[in-house]
């Protein structure tokens, strides 16, 4: 698999630029096809608008494993980093990192979903570039939309790490699971959890240049927060390797701030994912969310070798419990 490579979008499609939801949808489709056997594009989900949410499940040989790691983006929608990273990741695991990755796919299936939000996606790119949350209507107020990472049901609904105003940029929604796109990700997740043994889960956002671990609802450690200090340490290690980019480590609450009803305190409070982290990618506020596509490249090097490590380490660590 190439680097850059033409999907039959009207633009040729580009691992290095920041790219349409549709032509990423494309795409996605056209790379599980030229990788049969290896790639399947899956639906997990639906936005409120009814567009197709789609992963693309990755193992060797095309065979079932009874391990998963799932790799979800774009929660957020002005945070493009995230979804081009994902991708860059994605494709170059069979690429420059096959030796790498191989090994990995050889004993789990790996899921990468580029963009958890589209609609929200789509209206960043159209309409509003600083657009962050979904976009259902709330009832009674002109604000539109929810901040999808306060909507999840673990730690939901706590003043201190979400607002219950509609025109809150951390407007959590009326209640949990309003937004459809959290609903649907998580009834997939979970019923894949229900069947097989997940044992990362990894939410992919910027920017801060953190790696991010439970719990964010609350500034109290976790009982694995040992386990998850020492993968967080090793992993912005092997992220730093490469350009020298230099990651903290630690709980949401405790590093950041408080954040409750967030996907990695529900993947770690209600599907028992210990490895659990939200990377926080570049920068630290120069650009911001308005990074360089001249940076997709090489934040997707970087943080493809922390998450080498993040895969291999969950993996041990599951096997040997």
């Amino acid at each position: 698999m190439q680097r850059e490579y033409n999907a039959t979008a009207p633009n040729a499609f580009s691992l290095t630029q920041y790219n349409e939801w549709q032509d990423i949808q494309d795409y996605l489709d056209e790379f599980a096809a030229a990788n049969p056997g290896v790639a399947e594009v899956v639906t997990v989900g639906r936005s409120y608008n009814n567009r197709e949410i789609k992963a693309v499940k990755m193992t060797a040989g095309g065979t079932s494993k009874s391990y998963v790691i799932w790799i979800q983006a774009g929660i957020h929608a002005r945070e493009w980093i995230a979804p081009a990273t994902c991708l860059w990741m994605m494709t170059n695991s069979l690429d420059e990192f096959a030796n790498d990755w191989a090994p990995i796919y050889q004993q789990a299936e790996v899921y990468w979903l580029p963009n958890l939000n589209p609609d929200g996606y789509i209206y960043s790119r159209t309409t509003d570039r600083m657009w962050r949350k979904t976009r259902r209507p709330n009832s009674g107020s002109t604000c539109v939309g929810t901040d999808a990472n306060r909507n999840y049901p673990f730690g939901y609904g706590r003043d201190d790490g979400s607002s219950p105003q509609p025109c809150s940029e951390t407007y959590r929604g009326p209640a949990y699971y309003s937004e459809p796109e959290i609903r649907s990700t998580t009834t997939s997740l979970t019923n894949i959890a229900n069947a097989k043994t997940v044992v990362g889960f990894m939410d992919l956002h910027s920017y801060s240049q953190l790696w991010l671990a439970p719990w964010g609802y609350i500034t109290s450690n976790t009982a694995n927060a040992a386990a998850q200090n020492s993968l967080g340490q090793a992993a912005t290690a092997a992220l730093r390797s490469w350009y020298g980019t230099s990651y903290t480590y630690g709980p949401i609450a405790q590093v950041l701030y408080t954040a409750s009803g967030g996907s990695v305190d529900w993947a770690y409070g209600t599907l028992g994912i210990v490895h659990s982290y939200t990377p926080e990618l570049r920068d630290t506020g120069s650009y911001g969310f308005l990074l360089p596509a001249s940076q997709i490249r090489p934040s997707g090097e970087e943080t493809n070798a922390a998450l080498i490590v993040w895969a291999q380490r969950s993996l041990s660590f599951a096997m040997n419990k």
